[in-house]
């Protein structure tokens, strides 16, 4: 995604700007079933309505946002006006990047998924992800899973402080708790996720 990985940083990252980034990728493919984490989760959700001409015929959602309030619009809002933080050593990058993204001591800071959030620029480090990008949140989620146009799961970790299982259920009765994993469920329990996918694509008949 835009501002995030090797990806380059751009003046704006409104929902429609993914959207579009993601559409465009996969505008060949037909029956496309997606899996969204996080902020992930409300791009998928966006391509879901059929805005963007694609044949979404299953999504699973993971720890996306639904109750989302005016205090955190003016946190990301906030956070994006920040300068970069530049660190001296790629070690010292690493971890702030582990902690930030929920991922430390879950993954080694040698690994390539370790390594792809930091950029080295004239021997200063800093985060691959652009702060702005947190700007695309909303209550975007409340109003887009009314009028998504295909079979939808909701899940969510059980011990994700971000986003409770139970923020899901007006929504959907049957949202899905995924035990004994917290916000990034998808690296703490990769079969759960696959479970979620085996689910998806039976209930999408593919």
């Amino acid at each position: 995604m835009r501002g995030h990985g090797r990806s380059d940083w751009t003046k704006t990252y409104g929902l429609g700007e993914h959207s579009s980034d993601i559409a465009e990728l996969v505008s060949d493919r037909d029956k496309i079933v997606i899996i969204g984490h996080s902020m992930g989760g409300l791009i998928g959700l966006s391509l879901a309505t059929g805005w963007f001409g694609l044949n979404i015929i299953g999504m699973a959602i993971i720890g996306t946002i639904i109750k989302w309030s005016p205090d955190a619009t003016e946190r990301y809002t906030t956070l994006a006006k920040k300068p970069i933080r530049w660190f001296d050593s790629r070690n010292e990058a690493l971890e702030r990047y582990l902690k930030v993204s929920g991922l430390f001591g879950l993954v080694s800071p040698e690994s390539s998924q370790a390594t792809s959030g930091v950029v080295e620029e004239n021997g200063k480090f800093r985060l691959a992800a652009d702060t702005a990008t947190g700007t695309i949140g909303g209550p975007w989620m409340s109003m887009l899973i009314k009028i998504a146009d295909c079979p939808l799961i909701l899940a969510a970790g059980e011990h994700d402080s971000i986003v409770p299982s139970e923020h899901y259920l007006p929504f959907d009765k049957s949202a899905v708790t995924i035990p004994g994993v917290a916000h990034n469920a998808h690296v703490e329990n990769p079969a759960a996720i696959i479970d979620l996918i085996k689910e998806i694509t039976e209930i999408s008949k593919i």
